[in-house]
């Protein structure tokens, strides 16, 4: 996955997971875009081990029971 998070979305994110390493390229400007989409498709291993690693992210860190017990957390506080 390419994303283009800034430094306050990746730093949520990393606190929200307390995962330090996120398995996404980063791309916030167009250079940095193109370069990415052109390291993708000259590298099929590359594609697939940042697909994996992004799908074990998701379904480890970024799943619908943690989300969900933050929700609660917030809403039992008010």
């Amino acid at each position: 996955m390419i994303a283009g998070l800034d430094d306050w979305n990746l730093h949520c994110i990393r606190e929200f997971t307390g995962q330090m390493e996120l398995p996404w390229v980063v791309a916030r400007t167009e250079p940095e875009l193109l370069n990415a989409l052109d390291a993708l498709v000259a590298d099929a291993d590359l594609r697939q081990q940042i697909g994996l690693a992004s799908r074990r992210f998701m379904e480890d860190s970024w799943n619908e029971r943690r989300v969900l017990r933050l929700l609660l957390e917030v809403y039992e506080s008010l």
